[in-house]
């Protein structure tokens, strides 16, 4: 099972069995970089079906069923990501380096690198992740 992220109508990121662990969902954004608001949504699929769009209602995971999630960044939020993305990378000693050795960044980060791409310096983007 797999699942995928959009931003305006465009694919950022999909994960699935063969990712790590790292990247769990959208709600970890908020939780561990302190950026964005998330919400848990319903879609509406007559909405979708009659002009195309997506179109989504936050709902409470307690009383009804979550269709996915989505999180809203801000363009001032952007240095923080940057930042966190910075701080995190996995870094490599100078041997290892002169070995030609390679670290591959977890999901996480990756995710996050894929958001950057993606967000808007103009306005909120918003980011969907659609389960199924």
């Amino acid at each position: 099972m797999s699942s995928i992220i959009t931003c305006r109508e465009q694919f950022v990121w999909k994960y699935g069995i063969s990712s790590d662990d790292s990247f769990l969902g959208l709600h970890q954004i908020p939780e561990i970089v302190g950026v964005g608001t998330y919400h848990t949504v319903s879609f509406d699929e007559e909405e979708l079906l009659n002009s195309g769009k997506t179109f989504w209602v936050e709902v409470d995971p307690m009383q009804s069923e979550v269709q996915g999630e989505v999180l809203i960044i801000k363009p001032s939020e952007i240095e923080e990501i940057q930042s966190y993305i910075r701080a995190n990378l996995p870094t490599l000693s100078i041997w290892e380096k002169l070995l030609g050795k390679k670290i591959e960044p977890n999901s996480f980060l990756q995710v996050l690198h894929s958001l950057l791409a993606h967000i808007s310096t103009d306005d909120n983007s918003e980011f969907i992740l659609a389960f199924g």
